[in-house]
């Protein structure tokens, strides 16, 4: 995907989002950003990595930039999708970098997914479906209208819907790990990078 999108009449902003409501194959394509993608309805398979992944409505998948990937095999799906350049994070890196779950969920899991303890996908647990997608459709809305203030309002839908999947990751991870009785490989690139 082309960094057009991040170009709206001469002005540029690192965030893109849209609804796409189809039924057709998307073919194998990367982005030059990184990628949300969440199903609401509907099922696909995913294809990253040269790995197929079944999706279906509830599941989330962070794609990072340069990433090939495509969807196959689509069943009246309903997608929304937000692009984001790094660049929007810079001035708050550090307060994410402080959040549980962010360095696994953005930065390690989407380059370690072969190893077999990390989840191709996360699965938004059904009581947050309906706030998730709430902020995935107001990114769409914002950056569509760009009204006064959009810039503000989508960057900070971002940050909430971002928040909330490291939250979501977090206690998922937690009761995986107690269950498995393992940290996995993630957690221990993620302790030897801060040291």
């Amino acid at each position: 995907m082309e960094l057009k999108f991040f170009n709206r009449d001469g002005n540029h902003f690192p965030i893109f989002a849209n609804h796409i409501k189809h039924g057709l194959t998307v073919g194998l394509h990367h982005h030059a950003c990184i990628e949300i993608a969440y199903f609401i309805k509907g099922s696909a398979t995913h294809i990253y990595k040269g790995q197929s992944m079944f999706m279906t409505a509830g599941d989330l998948v962070i794609i990072p930039s340069g990433s090939e990937h495509c969807y196959i095999q689509n069943h009246s799906v309903d997608i929304v999708n937000c692009l984001f350049l790094p660049e929007v994070l810079q001035s708050d890196i550090e307060w994410f970098q402080k959040t549980e779950g962010f360095f696994e969920l953005f930065i390690a899991e989407p380059f370690f997914r072969s190893e077999n303890n990390l989840r191709d996908k996360l699965t938004i647990p059904e009581e947050e479906r309906e706030k998730l997608e709430f902020h995935f459709l107001e990114i769409t809305r914002e950056t569509e209208e760009a009204s006064s203030g959009y810039e503000i309002a989508a960057k900070t839908h971002l940050f909430q819907l971002m928040l909330m999947l490291c939250r979501i990751y977090t206690t998922q991870k937690k009761a995986s790990t107690a269950a498995k009785g393992s940290i996995g490989k993630a957690s221990l690139v993620r302790e030897a990078i801060q040291y």
